[in-house]
């Protein structure tokens, strides 16, 4: 029979660990990491993390914030576990002591108020720093959460009062009225976990519940979900307008006049006892970057975040991916022409800059990406196919490799080297000596030979590279050169030839 040739579809349906590996969308891989993916199907290995300075001589993250003073650059806050506040000014390169005298274990919530970050853990008072001078205010509630909303600052988290939430006079964080508190679902039970703000409503988070206060003058609230709530204060995210969470089934996003709706199906086995450290999910951090939502969050024999999780809102298949980055949290900075994540490494006192450009490595040290597809029966489940030919288009340096038949070893491989070629002419090989020859183009399209029998096959893509490439973005016909990751996969085409039903 005649061979002909299948151009198998992108990865922009992200991973799928719910449903069986041969039923996955045909966009939808069994296993996905260290990938940024693209609307229409390609997947580029990221940029890796650049380390800046230590934070600390001893003492790793415990909680961090940024501050955007009335003139300067601004600041990294980072509250240590030997009881330090220290802060840096200059991205990381330098850091110097606000105080040395904070719990060890209690995490700060930072918030921005009038050109001043104030601070509270529920343990130490209450607190600002305007970026050279802190203040404390010993009046005010020692509440572990703070967020700022309708001209007020909010806390909660009191211990002694779980159900309270505390609202400072209009235009004054630093004053406390004795009366300005509402209790959320006083008696239930449950307690508050974090606060949130979508601009509109303060929204109150308990384990198991969630509560908006619409009126911040009355305290009016209602429930708008009596089912699901949030596990952590630095596991909610405003993005596009929306507030984004952690709960304890999967991730989330708020409705103010219903209950939330589960965006995490594809990746629930994730949430689960044996995968992840419940107790630790009140460490889980957030992050909004590019077009891209992602959760820090700790695996099962760790105390603090170990892997990322990212979200894909703007992409019609709302896919998944996941990371391994060293850090425990990740803070978005932009300021002059500086826009990155900067974040400590889990357990240590370093500080990195994530998707940092021109950087291939993980603090030098050398990070896999790995992606498997789902199953293809190249439209004849029952029958055995001979792969003839594969056409990757690509750029960088990768391995391809096919499993077949549900199998996990590997039955053929290829490692491509598809890195754009320098300039081959020299001026004075020019043909009139007034340019040279310009850079080739950015992707090629080889043709592989597998010479594989199958009547499934899953097509992985995994390299250990420490180098990085670059992409070329057209401003109109101006050509811009990006710093990009190692490699990038945008199709695969497969040359089968149908042989029939074999023993």
């Amino acid at each position: 029979m005649a061979s002909s040739t299948i151009m198998l579809p992108g990865l922009s349906g992200g991973v799928n660990q719910r449903d069986p590996v041969h039923l996955l969308e045909p966009d939808q891989c069994i296993k996905m990491e260290n990938v940024i993916l693209n609307t229409q199907g390609g997947a580029a290995k990221r940029l890796g993390c650049e380390y800046i300075e230590d934070f600390s001589a001893s003492g790793s993250a415990l909680s961090a914030g940024v501050l955007y003073p009335a003139t300067g650059t601004p600041q990294f806050v980072v509250h240590t576990t030997v009881g330090e506040i220290v802060y840096s000014d200059d991205f990381g390169a330098t850091w110097a002591v606000i105080d040395d005298a904070m719990s060890t274990s209690a995490p700060f919530s930072f918030e921005e108020y009038n050109h001043k970050l104030y601070m509270s853990n529920g343990v130490d008072d209450y607190r600002s720093w305007d970026g050279t001078t802190q203040v404390t205010y010993p009046a005010a509630p020692k509440g572990k959460y703070l967020r700022a909303h309708k001209d007020s600052m909010w806390v909660s988290g009191v211990t002694a009062y779980p159900d309270r939430v505390y609202k400072s006079v209009a235009a004054d964080p630093e004053t406390y009225n004795a009366a300005d508190w509402v209790d959320i679902l006083h008696g239930n039970g449950d307690v508050i976990t974090a606060l949130a703000s979508d601009g509109n409503f303060l929204i109150v988070f308990k384990r198991k519940s969630i509560s908006p206060i619409y009126d911040p003058v009355t305290f009016e609230n209602r429930v708008v979900d009596p089912e699901k709530g949030c596990e952590g204060h630095f596991s909610c995210v405003l993005y596009n307008g929306q507030v984004f969470f952690l709960s304890r089934r999967g991730i989330c996003v708020f409705y103010s006049d219903q209950p939330s709706t589960y965006l995490s199906g594809n990746i629930s086995p994730t949430f689960n006892t044996e995968v992840l450290n419940y107790n630790a999910l009140a460490t889980a951090w957030a992050y909004a970057y590019d077009d891209r939502i992602g959760w820090c969050l700790p695996e099962l024999a760790s105390s603090v975040p170990t892997f990322q999780v990212e979200f894909y809102p703007h992409m019609e298949k709302k896919p998944w991916n996941f990371h391994r980055m060293p850090v425990n949290l990740l803070i978005p900075m932009r300021y002059q022409d500086d826009y990155f994540l900067y974040g400590p490494k889990k357990g240590s006192y370093k500080w990195y800059k994530a998707f940092a450009s021109a950087t291939g490595t993980d603090d030098s040290v050398a990070f896999s990406t790995k992606i498997q597809t789902g199953w293809f029966d190249l439209g004849e489940p029952g029958k055995t196919k001979y792969i003839r030919r594969l056409r990757v288009l690509g750029r960088g340096k990768f391995w391809v490799i096919l499993k077949v038949d549900f199998k996990v070893a590997t039955v053929w491989s290829s490692y491509l080297n598809l890195s754009e070629a320098g300039d081959i002419w020299e001026v004075t090989d020019d043909w009139d000596i007034t340019e040279t020859w310009g850079l080739g183009e950015m992707y090629s399209e080889p043709e592989l030979h597998p010479d594989v029998y199958a009547r499934y096959i899953s097509v992985c893509y995994q390299d250990s590279e420490t180098g990085t490439d670059s992409e070329a973005i057209y401003v109109g016909n101006i050509r811009t050169l990006t710093s990009v990751g190692e490699w990038a996969v945008h199709s695969i085409a497969v040359e089968p030839v149908l042989l029939g039903v074999r023993q």
